[in-house]
């Protein structure tokens, strides 16, 4: 989330108006994104294949859970999106992001989009007992006070980890297990399967259906993203990983838990470190759970560094006061 607001006089104070987002704003949208990354680093990194990425998730739909704010120009100086996500506990949350233009963050326009893309209405019996959730890198000096004036209370932090390729040499790993395409019919069910087994329980992470993973592919997909780790006869560990114009990403990285500590997960990062430098590309970037000490382990020992630190914030749903008999 990036902004800095109050949320008293809003309509006043706002210089801009908060309209739904059309396909016809991709490309204003994207050049907004990276216009205000530029100026503020700790900003979402979103170039065109990663909006059109989210724009596809399966658990958001643009035309009611995204917003543009735009000046009565026609230039758009902001935006705003979230995702309806399940909770382990049968609950539901919604992650927000907003993105202003720095130049437009003192006129209230961030919490006009807050409060266009939360939807807190007491009255709506379909919009109850929502927790909301956002992220705050700490390179961003405006996106921690406005998360607080939005009322977020800090989750659980996670810390972004790059290395440069080829960087330094990648230690011997001794692991039992062997890796595999993205290949068979039952790909990405035993994908899903693998996500949900490793991840079951983390805060945040949501169940997966294969056709969800198959949908919800980003455009710049490629099978070869995607790598499977085999012990036996048995699947035991996936990595998914996103090429950009900024460097390479893993995505997601799951072990089963019945084979950790077989150097399943460093098998599995060594190669996604190799496949990159193949491709061209000078970095690597995770962001992992600072309370994740095994997968901490595990990039530390492949050469990761700590580059920069992300606040995860809920914010939890208001509960009705009884009235008084």
């Amino acid at each position: 989330m990036v902004g800095r607001s109050t949320a008293r006089n809003i309509s006043r104070n706002s210089a801009c108006e908060v309209r739904p987002y059309t396909e016809l704003d991709e490309h204003n949208v994207v050049a907004l994104a990276e216009t205000v990354r530029a100026m503020d680093p700790g900003a979402p990194h979103i170039d065109g294949s990663r909006w059109r990425y989210l724009c596809t998730d399966p658990h958001a739909d643009p035309e009611t859970h995204f917003r543009v704010l735009e000046t009565s120009e026609g230039e758009i100086v902001g935006l705003g999106y979230r995702f309806d996500l399940p909770r382990h506990d049968g609950g539901r949350f919604r992650a927000v992001c907003v993105i202003v233009h720095p130049d437009h963050r003192r006129n209230g326009a961030g919490a006009e989009l807050f409060q266009a893309i939360a939807v807190e209405d007491d009255r709506d019996p379909m919009d109850q007992g929502w927790h909301l959730a956002t992220v705050v890198d700490n390179r961003s000096l405006a996106g921690l006070p406005f998360a607080k004036a939005m009322g977020f209370k800090k989750s659980s932090q996670r810390l972004v980890l790059a290395r440069e390729l080829p960087g330094r040499p990648l230690p011997d790993i001794d692991s039992d297990a062997s890796l595999e395409r993205f290949l068979g019919a039952n790909a990405y069910k035993d994908w899903a399967a693998l996500n949900n087994e490793a991840f079951a329980g983390v805060e945040g992470v949501p169940p997966v259906t294969a056709d969800e993973l198959e949908d919800g592919r980003p455009e710049s997909f490629r099978p070869e993203h995607v790598r499977f780790a085999r012990i036996g006869n048995e699947r035991v560990g996936f990595l998914f990983l996103r090429e950009t114009s900024e460097g390479g990403y893993i995505e997601s990285l799951g072990v089963s838990p019945k084979a950790r500590g077989k150097a399943v997960g460093t098998a599995l990062a060594a190669w996604a470190l190799g496949y990159l430098h193949e491709r061209g590309h000078s970095s690597c970037e995770i962001v992992v759970d600072e309370r994740n000490k095994a997968a901490l382990k595990i990039f530390t020992r492949l050469g990761f560094e700590e580059t920069a630190r992300r606040t995860y914030l809920v914010k939890k749903p208001r509960t009705r006061r009884r009235r008084a008999r």
